[in-house]
């Protein structure tokens, strides 16, 4: 396989390593069962497809304090041309972006300059930290309609006051812990007709302690139901704008989730609905935004005749389906490989959302206690319009590559994440 040659940008500095082009990875088709098709180095140059990238890519804060075997590792010098010359061999469209710092010291220009046609960006940054999430997307392409950054330590004014302490397996500040989402309406300049077809990519980055499954699940409940909220008041300006009349919306909700494929994140995404673990979250009764979207299930012990009730965080959208699960039928071994850790954290999701229906009425709150169905096929029983399809997504690395400098980053790969690369197609309008 052909590959590059990385050398620092200093005159004075001799070490070079080989970056495989693709990182050794090859793309696989949802319709290929057993084969893995040739690798694709281009641009799509289809306009009814796209490909786009989501990539923790070790924010240089953090990487400068790893203890690697090779200094060259974590020298940001040398570690910003691989990663840039990574993320430019995927040849992708869309590139989502976590944990990146220097932002607009490094990121936004060379993005902006380092393509054919350049890329436009919009930037979510943690609050009093110098990270975040950072969407990129080809300007000829695609243009930005709007922009919201989501903090996420938010989140904790919707909580009662009182929660924190009643529940003693959570202290004040998980709660408080200073995440991002950042969401970026584009519309496809070359697909759609003239008004172009509507792309909303949420890019975010969720808390990293495994102490706190709770923590996790309500920033991605938080999340959804603002992006509901979001959608919908979309949706009343494309009512009042005679010029907008689209009415879906394809949502792929990407990012660092910092939960496996078994937890309630994962769940509340593809399946319509999660089991709080632990106690009872109680939300601020006056807060609007999370009115509807709380379930409970009545819960008898047959020995002790005591009654109890099992609370769930209902997603406001149809369940998602997972890029990579759809095309390999599973989830990754990993995508997360670390000195202490291996594990897949990170995902790609993808759904539509119809602008002119209402969906309330598919999440109303229902009082404790009260006996609910819980297979959760019932739940958001509309199908998905299909108008965004997943088509290809390229294979992760094995277990002997991620090994072979004992854990990530390394010499070749130069996040201790590993990139998700998929490739869309946009249905043609029946």
């Amino acid at each position: 396989m052909s590959e590059l040659l990385l050398s620092s940008s200093s005159p004075a500095t001799t070490t070079t390593t080989t970056q495989p082009l693709l990182m050794g990875r090859k793309w696989k088709h949802l319709d290929d069962q057993q084969q893995i098709h040739d690798d694709d180095h281009s641009v799509c140059s289809d306009s009814s497809s796209f490909k786009l990238v989501s990539y923790n890519i070790l924010a240089q804060l953090y990487a400068k304090h790893l203890q690697v075997s090779d200094p060259n590792i974590c020298d940001w010098e040398l570690r910003k041309q691989r990663l840039f010359k990574e993320l430019m061999n995927y040849k992708t469209d869309i590139i989502c972006l976590q944990e990146m710092d220097l932002y607009e010291q490094y990121w936004k220009s060379t993005m902006m300059k380092g393509f054919a046609g350049g890329f436009d960006s919009s930037y979510a940054e943690k609050t009093g930290k110098r990270n975040g999430c950072g969407t990129f997307w080809r300007r000829d392409r695609f243009e930005m309609v709007q922009h919201l950054e989501l903090h996420l330590e938010e989140l904790n004014d919707y909580l009662e006051h009182s929660h924190h302490a009643t529940n003693t397996s959570i202290a004040e500040e998980p709660f408080e812990r200073r995440d991002v989402a950042n969401l970026t309406l584009l519309r496809d300049l070359q697909s759609g007709g003239e008004r172009g077809k509507l792309l909303l990519i949420v890019n975010n980055h969720l808390a990293w302690d495994p102490k706190y499954p709770e923590v996790k699940l309500c920033q991605m409940f938080y999340i959804l139901k603002a992006v509901h909220q979001f959608l919908n008041k979309f949706a009343k300006q494309c009512d009042r704008d005679s010029e907008h009349t689209e009415v879906i919306v394809s949502v792929i909700l990407c990012g660092d989730y910092n939960s496996l494929p078994d937890s309630e994140v994962y769940d509340l995404i593809t399946k319509g609905r999660a089991l709080v673990p632990g106690k009872e979250i109680k939300f601020n009764k006056h807060c609007e935004l999370f009115r509807n979207g709380v379930e409970y299930v009545k819960s008898t012990s047959s020995s002790h005749h005591f009654h109890s009730s099992k609370q769930y965080l209902i997603n406001p959208f149809p369940p998602a389906k997972s890029a990579y699960f759809e095309i390999y039928e599973k989830e990754p071994e990993f995508t997360n490989y670390t000195s202490t850790f291996h594990g897949t954290l990170d995902y790609v999701f993808t759904f539509d959302f119809d602008l002119k229906s209402d969906h309330d009425e598919t999440n109303k709150t229902r009082p404790c206690h009260e006996n609910i169905n819980t297979d959760t096929k019932e739940l958001n029983q509309k199908p998905p319009s299909q108008q965004l399809e997943i088509v290809d997504a390229l294979e992760e690395i094995s277990f002997e590559q991620a090994q072979e400098f004992s854990f990530l980053p390394s010499l070749i790969y130069p996040s201790d994440h590993i990139a998700h690369c998929v490739k869309f197609t946009w249905h043609a309008q029946q």
